[in-house]
């Protein structure tokens, strides 16, 4: 048993918003989570999917996804969402306050 804290862990900035990998596990990360962290009306850098499902739950602030369709969902703090396997997303932070979402890939 272990316990994590993503927020004394150092973040990168390369895929936008801060990214916090609290850890990976098997060859290759096959299973990962952290936190992303997103200032108000900040977005990823890059629609991006993923070669299994992915779950956010959204800790504080607003959050907003676009699917390269032109879909559009939002979530708010207390909520979880959803991405099947495949999915194009682009994540960003509509709101005032800073965005705080916890994610949960296999890849």
């Amino acid at each position: 048993m272990k316990v994590y804290q993503p927020a004394k862990m150092e973040g990168t900035t390369q895929y936008g918003g801060v990214v916090r990998m609290a850890f990976g596990i098997g060859d290759g990360a096959e299973m990962g989570c952290g936190t992303l962290t997103l200032r108000p009306g900040e977005a990823m850098k890059e629609i991006e999917k993923h070669n299994s499902d992915e779950i956010f739950f959204v800790a504080s602030g607003q959050l907003q996804i676009a699917g390269q369709d032109g879909m559009r969902v939002s979530a708010s703090a207390g909520e979880i969402v959803h991405l099947p396997m495949g999915e194009w997303h682009l994540s960003s932070n509509p709101g005032t306050t800073d965005t705080v979402l916890f994610w949960v890939n296999r890849d």
